[in-house]
């Protein structure tokens, strides 16, 4: 049966969730981080709107609005890196929760495991999800603050300004992707065994990829709601910042978060794909 280890494991969660309910530096440190981002955001919409025929006031007033920005940005990564972690497990955990997912078998299994792997998710998923909100902020903060409110927003020097920030970040990027790729295929090894007992109990080589595919699709939607989730609270001291300098907020430009975004995951999915495609190959193989 595909739901045989379900019960074998339910101890072994049902221990793990004992302990990560005794210990939970990062949500106290992610939540502190969070916390600041709030109090700078408040401080910025409570923030007078600067009079533009005052030169010196104006500058002033969008030099501090900046310097309260950046530490925002700053914050956000950190909390957002400590977060990740209990907002992952809290959406797995509700969607395991789901009574209509016992009626399905191949779900069930698929979130079952989901659940006893979270960990190792998690440890796939964060540098993807905080590479993607430090890139995309970052070029975010540039398009919606200085394009906006000096008024260059021609398409040439939006591409020119987008390109040269990609090729400053290319490096941490390439190092990301390699640390990512490196730890799928770690990560597969980890799993061989429990797809073994799936396969030796009678499943077959496609309904083992589908059961990956399952997994693997969720994994890729959790994280991409996570990072657009970090992007929103970005977007909201960005935009006020952009309003005290005179722009324009409904043009504001987040095309580029969120093709980075759904980019970075859709990378992430091809290749657990392949990896788990190449063994469906080798299963198959292998019966015959």
């Amino acid at each position: 049966m595909p739901l045989k280890n379900y019960q074998q494991r339910k101890g072994r969660l049902s221990a793990t969730n004992q302990l990560d309910k005794q210990r939970h530096p990062g949500l106290f440190s992610g939540s502190v981080a969070l916390l600041f981002c709030l109090v700078v955001t408040v401080m910025l919409y409570i923030k007078a709107v600067p009079n533009p025929t005052d030169v010196k006031a104006y500058t002033s007033s969008m030099a501090s609005s900046m310097n309260l920005l950046l530490p925002v940005w700053l914050a956000l990564l950190i909390g957002m890196n400590f977060l990740i972690r209990p907002l992952f497990k809290g959406i797995v955990k509700r969607i395991v929760d789901l009574p209509s997912i016992t009626k399905q078998p191949m779900l069930r299994s698929a979130f079952d495991n989901m659940q006893y792997n979270v960990e190792g998710l998690i440890k796939l998923s964060r540098p993807v999800i905080v590479i993607t909100l430090l890139v995309g902020n970052f070029i975010a903060l540039f398009l919606n603050t200085k394009l906006l409110i000096d008024g260059h927003n021609s398409a040439d020097y939006l591409y020119d300004l987008i390109f040269n920030l990609l090729f400053v970040f290319g490096a941490p990027i390439i190092i990301s992707l390699a640390n990512v790729l490196t730890s799928i295929g770690l990560f597969r090894l980890k799993t061989r065994t429990e797809s073994a007992q799936y396969f030796f109990s009678g499943c077959p080589p496609n309904w083992l990829f589908k059961l990956k595919l399952i997994e693997i699709g969720t994994a890729s939607l959790i994280s991409v709601l996570i990072t657009l989730f970090g992007t929103f609270l970005f977007a909201i001291p960005l935009l006020r910042v952009t309003y005290l300098g005179g722009g324009n907020i409904f043009k504001a430009n987040w095309t580029v978060n969120c093709a980075l975004t759904f980019g970075a995951f859709l990378l992430f999915f091809g290749c657990f794909i392949l990896i788990n495609g190449l063994a469906l190959r080798t299963t198959k193989k292998y019966i015959e």
